[in-house]
């Protein structure tokens, strides 16, 4: 899944370890909570840790970890994961983290990087490909709906 979109000035490729402070950057450009990576100390070591699963998920084909890179620096990136449902035979694939560097936005990165978890997803076998979005992102909303994307639920959470 390496390789550049034909007439595109980014290509997408699959994450490597080397990846891990440019994500946190992108991740952090989400807002609406979301801690930036610590600068150091075993809390940033931890949160490495968990960054490196999602590699390992994705070369087991567990799930999907994917950068859109423009001269050498990334500018979206994606993480999905398998994961199974009770009520299905088949794998739904839930895409975990998808950002574009407001830099990057409407260029094409963010449908780039959809279109392969949606690949992925028909690759596998699943009978679904599902995101969150947080309420205050309307921008990418309304990306997602022109994208083919339906509004289906709501998503509650609490901490323990």
């Amino acid at each position: 899944m390496d390789g550049s979109l034909p007439g595109s000035s980014f290509s997408v490729r699959v994450a490597r370890e080397q990846d891990f402070d440019a994500v946190g950057a992108l991740l952090a450009e989400l807002g609406g909570g979301r801690p930036a990576l610590p600068d150091v100390g075993p809390a940033r070591d931890a949160v490495r840790r968990v960054f490196e699963r999602h590699l390992a998920r994705h070369a087991a084909r567990q799930g999907l970890c994917l950068v859109a890179e423009r001269e050498g620096r990334a500018i979206g990136f994606l993480s999905a994961d398998v994961r199974e449902r009770l009520n299905q035979a088949t794998p739904e694939v839930w895409i975990a983290d998808l950002i574009v560097a407001e830099r990057a936005r409407s260029g094409g990165v963010g449908k780039a990087l959809l279109t392969r978890a949606v690949a992925f997803a028909a690759e596998i076998g699943a009978h679904r490909v599902s995101l969150e979005s947080g309420h205050w992102r309307k921008d990418a909303h309304r990306f997602y709906r022109r994208e083919g994307w339906e509004d289906v639920a709501l998503h509650f959470s609490r901490r323990p």
